[in-house]
């Protein structure tokens, strides 16, 4: 046998930066290739979550970071998921999001299906799922928690897909700090008021052992009764007041050394042309004007040369025209004004420039104060009692009107095209109506 050049020693004491040269190797040799090494997913955020006396509590920090950038110092981590239950996220900001977004929208039409409320359970079962599904690229660690019929539960969802039912728990890269506190001070059957202060110390450690997170405090109280959303309950770290002035004059710090490189550049060529600008710029916009309508509209070019064509036809064979005599100025007196001649515009004209005016303003078709009194009116049908709207929410009624009969037009438009037709008939509007299964409306 080969005897081996080099034996492995265990290293007696101090440091080993054997794996730091390592490292360095394979990098190397992946530069070499064309390649790069992976660079770890910097994350900045503090999530926990405890179960006290009448329900859960959960809390999380504000801080939203971009590597050693802050991206936001006042992020939402706390994200609605159903009436009773609500999620932490921590890790990529979009994907906890979207991710949240998803199963908020699923609960809802799993709760519309089966007409009962959502549970905790289904909740944490769909979202380890969907995270096992992905296999980790999703960089989302989340706390579920809230209260059903089977009482006060808290999850912990990591990205692989693997989740945990505890007490209490902590997330994030300020988790291990966070934790701490949470098994120091935790105990069974807790107040409202100290497991509120409980979770705020915890979150508020992890901002000052991460530097990651930061900013305030959130908390979500979720009970039997209802949910208590503390939007910024607290501010562990305040800005400081500057106590002195800090700008130096010009000249405190000396310049040692100075060096100028001259660049010594040949001219090659050299050469100016004149042109008419003015002359080239519009000749050529017509050109890329025409060109462009050709490429989109074809049709609309060839019809109007055919236009042109036999216009000029009609100049070439026709009679001269007729020249109008000039106008003589009349004198003033009691004579009555000759009427104006009205102009004519071609078919279609008119419509097109009205459907370019109100394509252009952003104001609504209907008059406001009809359409509140029709909503009043229909509001007194379904109840006698003298209801007050606020004015932005006849304008939002209004809005969704108007988009809901625009959206009725285009489709009965789509329908008198179809019939090769361009008057729009009511027979277009029913049709419309019975394929987007409008019966009611």
């Amino acid at each position: 046998m080969l005897s081996s050049s080099s034996q492995f020693e265990a290293q007696c004491g101090g440091f080993c930066f054997e794996n730091a040269r390592r490292n360095a190797v394979l990098e190397a040799g992946l530069s070499e290739k064309g390649y790069r090494a992976p660079k770890a997913r910097k994350t900045g955020t503090t999530i926990g979550g405890i179960i006290f006396k009448d329900g859960v509590i959960l809390g999380a920090d504000t801080r939203s970071t971009d590597d050693m950038v802050v991206a936001d110092k006042n992020c939402t981590k706390i994200h609605y998921i159903a009436p009773k239950i609500y999620c932490c996220g921590a890790g990529v900001a979009a994907d906890a999001d979207i991710t949240t977004q998803m199963m908020s929208s699923n609960i809802e039409l799993h709760s519309l299906s089966t007409g009962r409320p959502p549970q905790v359970v289904t909740v944490t079962r769909q979202l380890k799922q969907l995270l096992f599904r992905y296999q980790g690229h999703i960089g989302a660690s989340l706390i579920v928690g809230g209260v059903d019929v089977d009482g006060f539960q808290l999850y912990s969802i990591y990205p692989h897909g693997s989740y945990d039912q505890l007490p209490f728990v902590a997330l994030g890269s300020g988790a291990s700090a966070a934790i701490s506190v949470l098994e120091d001070r935790y105990k069974p059957n807790m107040e409202l008021e100290e497991g509120k202060q409980l979770v705020r110390d915890a979150i508020a450690a992890g901002i000052f052992c991460d530097l990651g997170s930061g900013s305030n405090v959130d908390l979500c109280v979720i009970t039997e009764k209802g949910v208590e959303y503390l939007r910024g309950y607290d501010t562990p770290v305040q800005k400081g007041q500057r106590k002195g002035n800090y700008s130096y004059k010009q000249g405190t710090t000396p310049v040692l050394t100075k060096t100028i490189t001259p660049l010594a550049l040949d001219t090659v060529d050299e050469s100016v042309q004149m042109m008419d600008i003015t002359v080239f710029s519009v000749t050529r916009r017509l050109e890329l004007f025409s060109d462009c309508l050709q490429c989109i509209y074809p049709e609309v070019l060839n019809i109007s040369a055919m236009r042109r064509d036999t216009s000029s036809h009609r100049r070439k064979q026709g009679t001269p025209k007729r020249r109008t005599p000039p106008r003589t100025r009349r004198n003033s007196g009691p004579s009555e004004a000759s009427p104006r001649k009205k102009r004519r515009f071609r078919p279609g004209m008119r419509a097109l420039m009205e459907i370019r005016k109100y394509q252009k303003s952003t104001d609504l078709l209907l008059r406001k104060l009809p359409f509140s009194r029709l909503v009043r009116e229909v509001c007194q049908i379904f109840s006698r009692e003298n209801m007050k709207w606020q004015a932005y929410a006849i304008l939002a009624l209004q809005e969704a009107a108007e988009a809901f009969l625009v959206r009725l037009f285009s489709d009965a438009n789509l329908c008198a095209i179809h019939a090769k037709r361009v008057t729009l008939y009511p027979k277009d509007i029913q049709l419309a109506r019975r394929i987007r299964g409008v019966e009611n409306i």
